[in-house]
C-alpha cells in the first residue's frame, strides 16, 4: 500500500482539479446565459451609392451570391453565400429583399462596411415557389396560388386551379392565368377579375409587367394589354417584319416591346412603341449571337445571354443606345436597378 501521506497528497491534487473543472464549467454556463439575454446588435445603415444595381448569380461552386455593380455595371462581390435558389429580388423600404432560406432582407454596418442578411421571416418550404413582394409573400404551390403578410401566420386563397406557375405583382394586384384567361387579383380589396378571355388560343403565358403595360403570349401570337384603359391589342398582328415566324419577346422596357428576328444567320433586336401603336425603325443588330435569355432590368438597360455555337456571353444591352454595355463575368438570374435616396 502507498504511505498514508502520498494518498492524501493524490487525493487533495484530485480535488483541487475537480474544483477547477467545476468553476470553469460553471464560468462557461454563465457567461453561455448571460449571451443569451444580450440583445443582438442589428445594424441598419443606408446602403452606400455605389451600386445603384444588384443582382444574383451562379458561382462555380454552385452556390449563389450576391453582387453589387456601379454605373458602369462593374460587379463587386457582397461576401454572402447563399445555399438555396434566389428566384427574384425585392426593392422593399430601401432594402433588397428575397427569399432563399428563409424572407431575408440585406442589411449593412457602415463602420465594418459590410453587407449582410438579416431574418423578416422564417418562412421555408422546398414545396411552393415564393414572390416577396412590399410587404406580401405570394405563393404558388402546385394549383394553388395564395398570399400573406411578411411575418404572418394566415394565408389567402386566390385560385387552386391555376394552370401556369408563372405569376406576375404590380401596384398591389397579382396578375394569373387559369381556364378562362388571364385574372387580376387585387390583395387590398380582394377583388378578383378576369381581364383577358382565353378566346382561341390554347395556351396563355405571361411574360412581363410594368406600371402601364401587361405582355403575354397566345400560342404564337404576343399581345399587351393596357393596365390604364384595361384594353388589350395583338402586337403581332401590328408588326412589319420580314421574318413574322421567327418573331421571340425579349424585354420589356418602358413602352417598348424589345423582340428579336432572325434571317437564320444573323440576329436583329427591334421595338414596337406600345404608346405610338406603331413599330420604331431602328435595328439593333446583334450579329450571330442569339439572345437566348433576357429581362429588363430599368430603362432601357437589359440583361441577356448572348448565345452562339460555342459559347454563351452574359452582357448589359443598351436597347436604345444598340450596344453591349458590359460583359458580365457571371450569369444572372435576377438584377433590378435600386433607389439609394
Amino acid at each position: 500500500m502507498l504511505p498514508e501521506k502520498r494518498k492524501k497528497l493524490i487525493f487533495t491534487i484530485i480535488a483541487i482539479i475537480a474544483v477547477i473543472i467545476v468553476i470553469i464549467i460553471m464560468y462557461n454556463l454563465a457567461k453561455f446565459m448571460h449571451n443569451r439575454n444580450v440583445e443582438e446588435i442589428v445594424y441598419d445603415d443606408p446602403y452606400p451609392e455605389t451600386y445603384p444595381y444588384y443582382g444574383i448569380y451562379h458561382d462555380e461552386d454552385g452556390t449563389y451570391r450576391i453582387s453589387g455593380l456601379n454605373d458602369n455595371f462593374e460587379e463587386m462581390d457582397l461576401g454572402l453565400r447563399l445555399f438555396y435558389t434566389v428566384d427574384n429580388l425585392s426593392w422593399r423600404n430601401n432594402h433588397l429583399t428575397f427569399y432563399s432560406d428563409a424572407i431575408n432582407e440585406l442589411h449593412y454596418n457602415s463602420n465594418e462596411e459590410k453587407y449582410y442578411l438579416y431574418e423578416l421571416d422564417p418562412f421555408y418550404s422546398s414545396s411552393v415557389d415564393i414572390l416577396v413582394e412590399q410587404d406580401r409573400l405570394i405563393i404558388i404551390e402546385g394549383t394553388t396560388l395564395s398570399f400573406r403578410n411578411i411575418g404572418g401566420t394566415e394565408n389567402i386563397e386566390i385560385t387552386s386551379n391555376l394552370d401556369s406557375s408563372k405569376i406576375l405583382y404590380q401596384n398591389n394586384k397579382i396578375y394569373y392565368t387559369q381556364t378562362a384567361g388571364v385574372y387580376e387579383y387585387n390583395v387590398e380589396t380582394g377583388n378578383n377579375a378576369l381581364i383577358v378571355m382565353r378566346g382561341a388560343n390554347a395556351n396563355l403565358q405571361l411574360l412581363a409587367i410594368n406600371d402601364k403595360y401587361l405582355v403575354f403570349q397566345g400560342d404564337n401570337e404576343y399581345y399587351y394589354y393596357n393596365l390604364n384603359n384595361a384594353s388589350t391589342t395583338n402586337i403581332s398582328n401590328l408588326l412589319t417584319d420580314d421574318f413574322e415566324e421567327n418573331i421571340e419577346f425579349i424585354s420589356l422596357n418602358n413602352a417598348y416591346f424589345v423582340y428579336q428576328v432572325t434571317d437564320g444567320t444573323q440576329y436583329i433586336l427591334r421595338i414596337f412603341d406600345m404608346e405610338l401603336g406603331l413599330p420604331l425603325s431602328e435595328d439593333f443588330n446583334i450579329g450571330s449571337e442569339k439572345v437566348a435569355a433576357a429581362y429588363n432590368i430599368v430603362n432601357n438597360y437589359t440583361y441577356a445571354e448572348l448565345e452562339s455555337e460555342d459559347s454563351t456571353r452574359y452582357v448589359i444591352l443598351d436597347i436604345r443606345g444598340k450596344n453591349v454595355v458590359k460583359e458580365l463575368n457571371y450569369r444572372y438570374k435576377t438584377m433590378i436597378g435600386v433607389n439609394n435616396e
